[in-house]
């Protein structure tokens, strides 16, 4: 732990140093949550929660806007006007969405948007070890601020409630990365930090990040575990795996137990024990209205930004059917391809296999994410996608030279 100690605090001790806590800092944006809950409960200063939060953010930005605007082309800035531009061009298009693109304008513009930079200037190598701080402070978080909230709830609706599906998905990149790093070498820290994660999805009751998590866990293991001696970690996972199939029934009774004494959420494993967790729950019927209501009420731009909200729906469950109904089938369908070409030709370019892990990393927590639960339009984590795909695509000969051999 000490090495990773010492290359967060380089980073923070050169030219660059705010530029650099300005990537943790969105890296680790969940915590800001936590940040307003710390400040609430202090006197006098409670008063002023929004403005420390905005100040938090806007002045480690302005300290690293010289290094910041040394870093982009012009293709960068294209980019990202692009996604302004059509952002602003929708309310005359689809004046209908106005009080839902106003409720999200300041997330899109201001925050998801912005985000393309963030992932453009990545050195993942270079990041990995306070990307792993930040994550386990995340995780630790979630775990102590959710079970305290859990306890104190005043009913079993609270429990089920769209909260824990929102701190489910905020937590998502933490867990993921901390298995990212128990999976790379042996680490007992990440593996602990991995297993109260896992249980922390679980206990939020939804399946997705789970979903997420398991996506990223495999590809992990089929396509980038091939260090010396691979194969005997992985016959021991495979071991523990078979181990743990073999008693998951006894294994999943005892967590609904526990689950239960802790007042935390059952619903994901009762659904495994009543052998429903596969079930659609209603997102295909959603996918068809959406679809009927797009090609009864939309035009060639489709329904336009959170157009699925006119109709009591916040997103259709599907990655594609969001892009046809956000901007129609012609344009949807184009930028869903480059999307994707981007994303395959990114994965293929880049030079290490840190930076291809990373694009997996971030893929599970995007791509796959939007066939089950929200929307890639207000999605820090997706323009970050883009931006590290384009960072990827434009330093094909300089990407990731860090180094995180320890």
């Amino acid at each position: 732990m000490r090495t990773y100690w010492n290359r967060s605090i380089a980073l923070f001790t050169g030219r660059e140093a705010f530029l650099n806590l300005l990537v943790c800092m969105v890296w680790g944006m969940m915590l800001f949550d936590y940040l307003r809950g710390i400040v609430n409960h202090l006197p006098v200063v409670n008063n002023f929660t929004d403005q420390i939060e905005i100040g938090c953010v806007l002045l480690p930005l302005c300290l690293a806007m010289p290094a910041l605007l040394t870093k982009f082309t012009l293709l960068d800035y294209g980019i990202f006007f692009f996604w302004v531009i059509l952002f602003v061009c929708d309310y005359a298009l689809h004046p209908d969405n106005t009080l839902a693109q106003n409720e999200f304008a300041l997330q899109c513009l201001c925050v998801a948007y912005p985000a393309y930079f963030i992932g453009r200037i990545i050195d993942i190598r270079k990041f990995y070890h306070a990307f792993f701080l930040i994550s386990a402070v995340c995780i630790l978080m979630s775990l102590y601020y959710f079970f305290h909230y859990i306890q104190t709830a005043k009913s079993i609706a609270d429990i089920e409630s769209n909260e824990n599906m929102y701190a489910a998905y905020c937590a998502l990149p933490h867990v993921t990365l901390m298995l990212w790093a128990a999976l790379r070498h042996f680490n007992i820290v990440a593996m602990l930090l991995t297993l109260a994660g896992v249980v922390f999805l679980l206990s939020c009751g939804t399946r997705g990040p789970l979903l997420c998590l398991g996506v990223f866990g495999m590809c992990y293991f089929l396509g980038f575990m091939n260090f010396k001696h691979a194969y005997v970690v992985k016959g021991i996972l495979l071991g523990v795996a078979t181990l743990a199939l073999c008693f998951l029934k006894e294994i999943m009774v005892g967590l609904v137990l526990l689950f239960t004494r802790l007042h935390l959420s059952t619903r994901v494993i009762e659904k495994f024990l009543s052998g429903e967790i596969g079930n659609d729950t209603g997102r295909e019927s959603v996918r068809r209205a959406l679809l009927n209501y797009m090609d009864t009420y939309g035009d060639f731009f489709g329904l336009g930004y959170f157009g699925s909200t006119r109709f009591g729906y916040a997103y259709p469950h599907h990655f594609y059917v969001d892009f046809c109904i956000t901007y129609g089938y012609v344009i949807g369908t184009a930028l869903f391809a480059v999307c994707l070409l981007l994303l395959g030709s990114s994965l293929l370019k880049a030079r290490t296999t840190e930076a291809r892990v990373f694009l997996c990393l971030l893929t599970s927590i995007t791509v796959v994410k939007y066939f089950m639960s929200n929307t890639f339009v207000s999605d820090p984590f997706f323009f970050m996608l883009l931006g590290y795909c384009m960072r990827v695509q434009l330093n094909t000969n300089t990407v990731d030279h860090g180094c995180i051999n320890k």
